[in-house]
């Protein structure tokens, strides 16, 4: 993913591009965990590459509960660890609107956004409107079941320390962002299912 979009980076410098918009992640850093941590890195390349930019920073996106096999709800239960942690989950149109207003009005760039949606719900409220189980799984049980699902071990407590993050608010935050860049509310999660 680095190596991907650091390329892409430096394509459009080279085809004299000079405004570029980065999807990243809630919250990179340096010492982030799994692709959390590689947006970090691209993020460094694109603030150096001498173009203009911004970086969107969304929560979760609201979609990730239905993606097939991945979809935090593909066994037909929402489980995990995840506590009573609330999640201001996006909706994913309201990012490519907020990157439609960057690339498109008069803001400026080098700004990174932090977006999310207009509530933060708990993972057991958000089963709720799907009409789903919830199941809030001990840390012990999720590694097991993501172990016996063949994912490596680094992967499985790097996931954990996320979870962790998760569960202990890390992802409540709700900030205006979308309204600010588009002039309209983030979409709920209510929204949403209406409109799936």
């Amino acid at each position: 993913m680095v190596r991907q979009q650091t390329g892409v980076i430096d394509a459009a410098r080279a085809a004299g591009v000079t405004w570029v918009v980065k999807v990243s992640a809630w919250q990179p850093g340096p010492d982030s965990k799994l692709s959390v941590g590689a947006h970090w890195e691209i993020e460094q390349h694109l603030r150096a590459s001498g173009l203009r930019w911004s970086s969107l920073r969304p929560t979760g996106y609201m979609q990730n509960f239905f993606t097939g096999d991945g979809g935090f709800t593909h066994s037909g239960a929402l489980a995990g660890p995840y506590g009573m942690g609330r999640v201001a989950y996006i909706d994913a149109y309201d990012v490519a609107a907020c990157a439609a207003a960057l690339l498109t009005g008069p803001l400026g760039g080098g700004d990174a956004y932090a977006l999310t949606g207009p509530e933060a719900l708990t993972h057991e409220e958000i089963a709720a409107k799907l009409a789903i189980p919830f199941h809030d799984l001990t840390p012990k049980k999720a590694s097991e079941d993501l172990r016996v699902q063949g994912l490596p071990g680094w992967f499985v407590d790097d996931l954990l320390r996320l979870y962790a993050d998760m569960a202990a608010g890390s992802m409540a935050e709700v900030t205006t962002a979308v309204r600010d860049l588009t002039g309209c509310p983030p979409r709920t999660f209510d929204e949403f299912l209406a409109n799936r």
